[in-house]
């Protein structure tokens, strides 16, 4: 992969993740070793502090971290049709462990662990917070409706919104 923005592209191409995007239902994709945070949608990165995708996908997590150790014991022992499990997810050791369903996941051949809460946060992210999340500080996201007109935007993280698309 050239970067966590293509990484994070595949993955959001996966049928399962689009459901999942714009949900105030916390997830991730961790990779199988734990160290890393491979996609999140906004409640799930809100969860863990980060402001963007990109800042999440940068971070890593040392060897004797819990959650870390958590994720890569999952991973090991996570059956092909997936399992709940209960996960102490916001990195904090005083934080309550959070229900979760638990698979496996692939994209641009990498695998890794789709973690979904079992419940959310009160309200979905409006799709500014989608766009800004995903286009990070200096990135440019959009989203665009069926006819390819733009519903929102961010250009170095300044939302802005309505359009037609340009190329």
């Amino acid at each position: 992969m050239n970067s966590w923005r293509d990484l994070a592209l595949e993955f959001s191409a996966l049928p399962e993740m689009g459901a999942l995007a714009l949900s105030p239902i916390p997830a991730w994709v961790w990779s199988r070793d734990g160290s890393r945070c491979l996609w999140a949608n906004v409640s799930g990165g809100k969860l863990l502090g980060a402001a963007s995708l990109g800042e999440l996908a940068e971070r890593r997590w040392p060897e004797g971290n819990a959650l870390r150790r958590g994720i890569a014991s999952l991973a090991r022992a996570l059956p092909e049709k997936g399992m709940l499990a209960r996960l102490r997810l916001a990195g904090d050791l005083r934080s309550l462990p959070i229900a979760c369903r638990c698979s496996g996941v692939r994209a641009a051949g990498e695998r890794g662990v789709l973690i979904v809460g079992l419940e959310g946060l009160r309200n979905a992210p409006s799709l500014g917070a989608f766009t800004a999340f995903f286009g990070g500080a200096g990135g440019n996201a959009a989203i665009l409706d069926a006819a390819g007109l733009v519903l929102t935007e961010t250009r170095r993280g300044a939302a802005a919104a309505s359009g037609p698309a340009t190329p």
